[in-house]
């Protein structure tokens, strides 16, 4: 006997009012009672928080919350009009029952949007995945005969489409300035947390570097993963006998990912490093025209930013540099700052000037492997 979910069409993702179509296929090598089959498309989202003493060794609480936001079936067998209470003797051979489902536009019984599928966390403490599930009644001697014949799942992906209410008020182009006159004392550097502590704290300042320079950064705040965008990082208001050099400059997506389970609430950041580049000794002005024009983008695999009742994602563009007063300085001062950023969903590209039809473009957004398996 074998039983499975076969994908019509299938696609690397769906979006709001795509349908997913197929068919159920049972194949008998002798015949078998069957009560009912039923197919449901379905879509969980689970998180599951511990709260943990202040020395953080001690399991103080734990809270699991699986929230079921979509949840559509249909019974393809017996078909309608046939009492689904009785048995059925299927003969051997192979049976072939076809189903079909849309996706809405925002949840059932809510004013929510489906959110993303969403697997770039510890599947242990949140994720968010769609599936397609079938499952077969069989009778009590059927079931004898085949104990180890389960339900099956068929995992399968989604994207929602972009909220044009929520991107019209997005601010897609920020022009801001970085601080500045951050002093690291030598020319070695610190790796990891431990570097971003001391960038907080450090505040000791050279006398000569008040008011010499300022840099002005002016960069794209709504990205679509997968296409480059544009950014522009200058230094203004130099002395005319400063001369600034850059020795690195690196671009962060940082995301953060707010998760709650009933009493309990956690945040959880990740950071995506766009570019980053070092021993540079650029001359100040247009650091990335100097750079050959270096190619940024949003991977494809980043979700989009999105709100749901136990789990929101948000993105701040960070830009860090470390510059001199010369090449050979031996004091690096640091710049850094940060937006607030968005992340569309962007499947979808512009109207098209002579028809006015929006096309829709072939993006790709993987999930970990786990989200696959059952």
């Amino acid at each position: 006997m074998s039983f499975k979910l076969e994908i019509s069409d299938e696609r690397p993702w769906y979006t709001n009012n795509d349908v997913v179509s197929g068919n159920v296929v049972l194949e008998l090598k002798s015949s078998v009672e069957i009560t009912k089959i039923v197919v449901s498309l379905v879509g969980v989202c689970k998180v599951s928080l511990s709260r943990v003493d202040d020395v953080g060794q001690k399991f103080l609480d734990h809270v699991e919350e699986n929230l079921t936001f979509l949840n559509y079936s249909t019974q393809v067998f017996p078909p309608p009009g046939q009492d689904s209470g009785s048995k059925y003797a299927l003969r051997a051979g192979t049976h072939s029952w076809p189903f079909e489902f849309e996706f809405p536009f925002e949840a059932p019984n809510t004013n929510a949007i489906l959110p993303p599928s969403l697997s770039d966390i510890d599947p242990d403490k949140a994720y968010i995945r769609y599936y397609l599930k079938a499952e077969m009644d069989k009778s009590s001697m059927a079931a004898i005969k085949n104990p180890f014949l389960n339900d099956i799942f068929t995992a399968i992906t989604f994207l929602p489409s972009d909220d044009q209410q929520v991107l019209d008020a997005v601010p897609t182009y920020g022009v801001f300035q970085a601080q500045t006159s951050r002093v690291q004392s030598n020319t070695k550097t610190v790796g990891g947390l431990f570097s971003r502590f001391l960038s907080s704290v450090a505040h000791d300042r050279s006398p000569t570097c008040n008011n010499i320079a300022a840099f002005e950064v002016s960069s794209e705040l709504l990205f679509t993963p997968g296409l480059e965008f544009t950014i522009a990082v200058n230094a203004l208001d130099l002395l005319n006998d400063e001369n600034i050099c850059v020795y690195s400059l690196r671009i962060e997506l940082v995301s953060r990912t707010y998760l709650r389970a009933k009493n309990l609430e956690e945040t959880k950041d990740d950071i995506i490093v766009l570019f980053d580049r070092s021993n540079l000794k650029l001359r100040a002005g247009d650091l990335l025209s100097q750079l050959d024009n270096p190619s940024i983008k949003v991977p494809e695999n980043v979700p989009p930013s999105f709100e749901s009742p136990n789990i929101r994602r948000v993105y701040r563009l960070d830009i860090r540099l470390k510059w001199g007063h010369r090449p050979s300085s031996q004091q690096v001062h640091k710049a850094q700052t940060g937006r607030i950023a968005w992340v569309r969903s962007g499947m979808f590209g512009s109207p098209s000037y002579e028809t006015g039809e929006v096309i829709r473009t072939e993006r790709s957004y993987p999930q970990a492997k786990w989200y696959y398996k059952f």
